[in-house]
C-alpha cells in the first residue's frame, strides 16, 4: 500500500489557499447579510415599493 504525503511547502500552500477562500466566503457572506438587512431596514421603513418587472425592464433600457 502506498501513501501519498504532501510536501510541506505544497502542505502550507494548500492551507494558505484554504485559508484565503474561506476569509473570500466570509467577506461575501458578511455582505450579503449588509445587503438583506438594508432591504428589509427599507421593508419596515416603507420605501419599497411593488415588484413591478416592466419598470425594471423600462429603467434598465
Amino acid at each position: 500500500m502506498t501513501t501519498t504525503m504532501l510536501r510541506p511547502a505544497k502542505s502550507c500552500e494548500a492551507l494558505r489557499d484554504w485559508k484565503l477562500r474561506r476569509e473570500l466566503r466570509h467577506e461575501e457572506l458578511a455582505a450579503l447579510k449588509a445587503d438583506i438587512d438594508q432591504a428589509l431596514n427599507e421593508v419596515a421603513a416603507g420605501r419599497l415599493s411593488e415588484f413591478n418587472t416592466d419598470r425594471i425592464v423600462e429603467r434598465a433600457g
